[in-house]
């Protein structure tokens, strides 16, 4: 295991975005597919209903678990819901954490609030990947925090009431 530095870093280097997947337009979503998209509580489950923003640049996320640890990761997709980070191990489905991060918006806003792991990303039995994307579900988000997030999902541009 390599050495921590003094902000918890274990002296990776911020991982590379993932380059966006293809799909198959010959092949519909079988049932399972389509259950696993819409249940977060299943491994490998995602949330799509909601607009997220992929990070051209992962953006560095200190993370606290529940040990008190302070680590940074990185982000590799955020909404105004939650956040995608890429963590070299998964993490237990519903284990709450501190996050905080510094959106690049130009405005430097900082977000701080409390998520819980809503999926693990699956990867083969056999695999042995450096990272895994895991997504957290933000809890308690201030309404400020989540207009901000709002607005930066949606490249900028003002977002109505509601959204």
């Amino acid at each position: 295991m390599p050495p921590s530095t003094a902000s918890g870093s274990t002296g990776a280097s911020a991982p590379r975005p993932s380059r966006p997947k293809r799909s198959s337009p010959s092949r519909a979503p079988s049932g399972e597919e389509v259950r696993q998209a819409i249940d977060p509580r299943r491994e490998g489950a995602r949330q799509t209903s909601e607009p997220r923003r992929d990070l051209s640049v992962p953006i560095a996320v200190e993370v606290v678990g529940r040990d008190g640890v302070r680590r940074v990761e990185y982000a590799l997709n955020v909404s105004s819901s939650g956040i995608g980070l890429h963590l070299p191990r998964p993490l237990p489905a519903g284990e709450s954490l501190t996050l905080a991060f510094t959106l690049p918006d130009g405005a430097g806003t900082r977000i701080e609030v409390r998520g819980r792991v809503a999926w693990n990303e699956a990867v083969a039995r056999t695999a042995r990947p450096r990272f895994r994307e895991v997504g957290m579900l933000f809890e308690a988000l201030r309404e400020d925090d989540r207009r901000q997030l709002a607005r930066f999902v949606a490249g900028g541009r003002e977002v109505g009431p509601g959204r």
